[in-house]
């Protein structure tokens, strides 16, 4: 999370070193198998974010989902995700927690637009990005 989630988990005061290489990985040593017997078509949500070296996604910008796995977001749902993107990479909201994971992006929405974070410093805040599409999620949970 101090790696891949600075922003939404506030660790934008910390040092870190991101290598591009660790943002394009596969997460289990079983993904080039499950890859090879066509899972990144049968099982997409998983696949391209677990094995997305081996389904090769990595540049793909991914269609965020909301619960029940409908792709059609309404309009607010739209506009957070584009919103997210200001701060590092868009976030994706998929599966049953979709819902409070738009509340999420939201929140941080809300922290953002306050006047107070206008007086933090550039260079925090060029640190302070999301490196990876379920940062927001995670926060959620509490990683």
């Amino acid at each position: 999370m101090k790696v891949y989630c600075r922003k939404s988990c506030d660790y934008c005061g910390e040092k870190s070193s991101v290598k591009k290489s660790d943002l394009c990985s596969d997460k289990n040593e079983q993904c080039a198998y499950w890859a090879s017997k066509g899972e990144c078509k049968a099982n997409p949500s998983f696949m391209y974010n677990n094995c997305a070296k081996s389904c090769n996604t990595c540049s793909q910008k991914k269609t965020a989902t909301v619960s029940g796995g409908n792709s059609e977001l309404t309009r607010p749902q739209q506009l957070i995700l584009d919103w997210s993107e200001s701060v590092g990479v868009r976030q994706t909201a998929i599966g049953s927690e979709a819902v409070a994971t738009f509340e999420r992006i939201k929140q941080s929405k809300a922290y953002w637009e306050q006047e107070a974070t206008e007086a933090l410093p550039a260079d925090l805040l060029a640190k302070c990005r999301n490196q990876h599409e379920l940062c927001s999620f995670w926060a959620l949970l509490g990683k």
